[in-house]
């Protein structure tokens, strides 16, 4: 029976064609395995430094093409550069494919007008604390998972990516997909349909938010969860008005406790519908709203201003009308040193 087993099996390897029998080879310090229709999955490396993956590898005599980076395929490697840019054919770059590459600072995607690349998985470079360069909008994904970190932090955890652009293709964007980032600013594609909680959570360097032709009438709660005090612009550009309760006070939760005043540029529709909530500059404590007014120098909506008497008399609480109150109310919003601010008394 042994015998007619082993002689069986020796028979069907000869009937069958070589692509249908699944083999691994390593070529150039890449390991490969072949899969369907002439596609090779990257398995992993031998060689450290840079790593260039090609677009085809030819293996005893068959070319095969490079379509996909195998889930934790490099995980803890000693890559320090990821060079994609012959890889025309990769579509897709595994789960955790370069996590804990710990020397990994730069990552070459091939250029745009010659990328397959459309998705690549949650945590891929996940903790590469070293990276610095990432040419992500050259690819062509549609979902943006969380690439970098998943864990729950205010802190940078990437400081040497301090700019990150994102690609047009892009339509969606996971929770925590960009958070604990030291960039400066972040644009969101017009094409983007949905954006996940606290997508910016822990970016305390970020200066600038820009959204243009936005398919959204409200922004998740936590957008700006702990993104820090930089945060000075906000251009959030829908193409419905926002809801009346899409962008709040809260939205704008930051570290410190008075966080410096934020401008929201927003369409004069968007503005009109939160004013029917009662958000307006009068009431918001942490944001200036401006009209965007079609071109790239929006026109301000007037804020209150302090008048002489209020700025003479140091530390006294004035309502929104200019009156000065002798007795302010626990919790209720008044102007002091000519800034908004809520009376919140010493306990006794």
């Amino acid at each position: 029976m042994k015998k007619l087993f082993t002689l069986s099996f020796i028979l069907l390897a000869l009937l069958l064609p070589a692509t249908a029998m699944a083999q691994t080879f390593s070529e150039g310090g890449i390991e490969y395995q072949a899969v369907a229709d002439g596609n090779v999955t990257v398995t992993g490396a031998t060689a450290e430094g840079t790593l260039s993956i090609p677009a085809t590898i030819a293996h005893d005599g068959q070319n095969y093409t490079v379509s996909v980076i195998a889930d934790e395929a490099f995980k803890g490697s000693a890559v320090a550069k990821l060079d994609l840019s012959q890889a025309a054919n990769l579509q897709r770059i595994g789960t955790s494919a370069f996590e804990e590459c710990g020397q990994l600072e730069t990552v070459i995607f091939p250029a745009r007008e010659s990328s397959c690349l459309t998705e690549i998985g949650p945590r891929a470079f996940c903790h590469d604390f070293a990276l610095k360069q990432m040419n992500l909008e050259d690819t062509r994904i549609v979902v943006l998972e969380t690439l970098f970190t998943l864990e729950e932090s205010d802190e940078i955890s990437i400081p040497g990516l301090t700019s990150l652009a994102l690609p047009e293709t892009l339509q969606e964007i996971k929770p925590y997909a960009l958070q604990c980032l030291d960039i400066k600013e972040i644009e969101i594609p017009s094409a983007v349909t949905k954006i996940g909680d606290y997508v910016l959570q822990g970016c305390i360097n970020l200066k600038a938010f820009v959204w243009k032709g936005a398919q959204i009438t409200s922004l998740p709660l936590h957008t700006f969860a702990y993104v820090g005090e930089s945060l000075v612009k906000v251009t959030l550009l829908t193409v419905e008005p926002l809801q009346p309760d899409g962008l709040t006070d809260r939205h704008f939760y930051r570290i410190g406790a008075n966080p410096a005043p934020a401008e929201v540029i927003l369409t004069p529709e968007s503005i009109a519908s939160l004013a029917t909530a009662g958000y307006t500059n009068e009431t918001s404590i942490f944001s200036t709203l401006v009209a965007y007014s079609g071109d790239d120098d929006p026109t301000a909506i007037a804020s209150p201003q302090r008048s002489d008497r209020q700025a003479s008399e140091c530390g006294a609480y004035y309502n929104l009308q200019g009156i000065r109150i002798a007795n302010p109310q626990p919790g209720c919003l008044y102007i002091r040193n000519g800034r908004k601010t809520v009376y919140r008394p010493f306990p006794s």
